[in-house]
């Protein structure tokens, strides 16, 4: 089934051996400060925007707005909050609207770390990707390969089959860059190429899948759960280390003999000079949140389990992803 041109990627799998950890402290600034040389007490005084980079309906965006009813539920921030969609370009879009805000805390971001960390790799982006300040890591996730019900492939040696005996047809559907590297892995693994088709987010590629216009897709657990119930879809494999929890019967990639990991973070972030005490208050709120049982039964539901992580180690994590995803580039000439 042929759905679209290919783009055309080169990848070492051996390159995921190359991630390493460039610490880095978040940079700080004195704008949104008083007099005093503090940021202003009573903050926050009026609705902060949460800006998820992805259309409405997505992952991203149900983490999000749980997250946020459940900080406004609560109350103690002292002021509500509310998601804003702002898709486009692969989540650049609202990335360059959340770094380009002032740093005052009333403009911040959730969703994948990808625009920041990998996107800036492939293409020219309008930040500066250096300039993010890190607030909180609350899920993390691993891409998963996924067909319809009713596909002719009952796991990945069978689709990998299918892609070698017919080079660039096998339509897959992917949508954030995370996904496109886990997808480029399997073909340097593997040896074959697929028919790779773009799409904005999961809920576009999933509607593809289920309208069988592409044969497979990369996509997250989440995306395919309530499908996994009623056999809509099956899951052919997971690109992570380990098995998930949500789906324990599907094997990783590396037991089905490919050699191929890859994982992702869901994160709260805000623009350069974000004063360290508003980082700190904003980490605080999120992580109430995120240990509420209203949102761990969302996260339970999308399949991605709760994986913090602060602003210092986010920080650490956020330059080490940067730092593999240009040693890519530099090596292979592409993701």
């Amino acid at each position: 089934m042929s759905a679209g041109p290919r783009r055309s990627r080169g990848v070492a799998v051996a390159a995921l051996a190359l991630l390493t950890t460039v610490a880095c402290a978040p940079s700080s600034s004195s704008e949104g400060q008083d007099e005093a040389g503090g940021t202003d007490s009573n903050y926050p005084e009026r609705t902060i925007e949460v800006i998820n980079p992805y259309p409405a309906g997505g992952t991203s965006d149900i983490l999000a707005r749980s997250l946020v009813d459940s900080i406004n539920a609560d109350g103690d921030l002292g002021a509500d909050l509310q998601v804003v969609n702002r898709a486009g370009g692969g989540g650049v879009v609202g990335t360059s609207d959340v770094l380009s805000a002032e740093p005052d805390g009333y403009t911040i971001g959730f969703g994948p770390e990808g625009p920041i960390t990998l996107n800036p790799a492939i293409q020219d982006v309008p930040y500066d990707p250096t300039t993010v300040a890190p607030v909180l890591q609350v899920n993390s996730v691993v891409p998963i390969i996924a067909v319809p019900g009713d596909s002719p492939y009952q796991d990945l040696q069978d689709l990998v089959d299918a892609a070698e005996a017919a080079p660039g047809e096998i339509s897959v559907g992917e949508g954030p860059i995370g996904y496109s590297i886990s997808l480029t892995l399997l073909e340097k693994a593997a040896g074959v190429e697929f028919n790779r088709v773009d799409y904005e987010g999961d809920a576009a590629s999933l509607t593809a899948l289920l309208g069988n216009n592409v044969d497979a897709v990369v996509t997250q657990p989440a995306a395919v759960l309530p499908q996994l119930e009623t056999g809509g879809v099956r899951v052919l494999g997971i690109i992570g280390e380990e098995r998930s929890e949500f789906i324990p019967d599907v094997p990783t990639f590396t037991e089905e003999g490919f050699d191929v990991e890859y994982s992702a973070s869901y994160i709260v972030f805000g623009p350069d000079g974000l004063p360290q005490d508003i980082v700190d208050r904003l980490g605080e709120a999120f992580s109430a949140a995120a240990g509420t049982e209203a949102f761990r039964e969302v996260a339970r539901t999308a399949g991605l389990p709760i994986d913090e992580a602060g602003a210092d180690e986010l920080q650490q994590y956020l330059d080490s992803r940067s730092a593999f995803a240009q040693q890519l580039v530099e090596e292979n000439g592409g993701l």
